[in-house]
């Protein structure tokens, strides 16, 4: 059973600290014996006290899917070839040769 003021183990705020509270939760009951509402009790009450110093004690920042990057990266390549590509093509319009013409019917 835990006392008062003694600190949850590092098992529980391990669970705490990666956003699992359920986990938390069945660590500190398996650990105490305490029912569900103490246990969740203790833990909303060791995030509450940490969530103030640090916003992402219970929620870490999710990093970006390095697949959605180099995605957006190909894409924005891909239009910006094309633009300069019709640009510059724009800019020196070519009348068709006719020999070219003949060469490709033949």
């Amino acid at each position: 059973m835990l006392e008062d003021n003694q600190p949850l183990s590092e098992y529980v705020l391990e669970a705490i600290r990666a956003g699992q509270r359920i986990e938390a939760l069945k660590r500190v009951r398996a650990e105490t014996g305490l029912g569900l509402r103490d246990a969740k009790m203790l833990v909303d009450q060791e995030i509450a006290l940490n969530h103030a110093t640090n916003p992402h004690y219970q929620n870490p920042p999710k990093p970006t899917p390095l697949l959605a990057v180099i995605l957006v990266v190909g894409v924005l390549t891909v239009v910006t070839c094309y633009i300069l590509i019709n640009l510059r093509l724009g800019d020196s319009p070519r009348s068709p040769d006719p020999e070219e013409s003949s060469f490709l019917m033949r």
